[in-house]
């Protein structure tokens, strides 16, 4: 299985991780690495996420 990616810190939010899989994939990568839930993101902080600059990808929200 593939894990999670880490790929930045913003304050305020924590550690930031990727993982491109299938959602009970995902999830299933996200506990394997001890990160816990919640596991999706809301707009908002993919808004912080995207002006942080750590990312432009895809993305779920819950």
């Amino acid at each position: 299985m593939t894990n999670a990616n880490k790929i930045g810190e913003i304050e305020g939010l924590g550690e930031i991780y990727q993982v491109a899989l299938p959602l009970d994939e995902q999830i299933k990568a996200f506990a394997e690495d001890g990160i816990l839930p919640p596991y999706l993101a809301t707009p908002e902080e993919i808004a912080q996420i995207r002006l942080a600059g750590l990312s432009n990808d895809f993305c779920r929200i819950r």
